[in-house]
């Protein structure tokens, strides 16, 4: 199981293989069938994390402006009683920050789903692997949650 926000390199890992020189068939198979299902994961996480994103961005663009320009006065002011004042005035926005928590922890809960991989055996990963011309050490460490432990 592999959670969705670990996919991308993941992905990363598998491009640079050149599956068709591995020797092992069924290595190269199973690394294709991953990559195929993470892509399809990764652009599903994707595109549901832009809606509830776009869905929030809708529903408080005004005010996220508004705490933005805030939050930008707060970091230029030196004068600690002004700062104070700030700070009070960003924070009576409770709607807002409620609901930018609320968003954070419904993305993070996304990225948390499981994807079922098929897993592949890391000593087998290895030998077919090193024998490339391009041998890279970061590739194993890309994918190494696909390997069976």
């Amino acid at each position: 199981m592999i959670r969705k926000r670990e996919i991308q390199p993941i992905i990363n890992g598998i491009k640079k293989v050149k599956l068709n020189k591995l020797e092992d068939r069924g290595l190269s198979t199973a690394l294709f069938k991953n990559f195929m299902l993470l892509c399809g994961k990764q652009r599903e996480y994707e595109a549901e994390r832009k809606d509830l994103q776009d869905l929030f961005l809708e529903k408080f663009k005004d005010e996220q402006n508004a705490v933005g320009r805030l939050q930008g006065d707060f970091n230029l002011e030196v004068d600690g009683k002004k700062r104070i004042e700030l700070a009070k005035e960003i924070n009576s926005h409770k709607e807002y920050l409620d609901a930018v928590k609320s968003l954070n922890e419904k993305i993070e809960s996304l990225g948390n789903e499981e994807v079922e991989v098929e897993h592949i055996d890391a000593e087998k990963f290895g030998e077919a692997y090193q024998k490339q011309d391009d041998f890279d050490v970061s590739v194993v460490e890309e994918i190494y949650p696909l390997f069976k432990v």
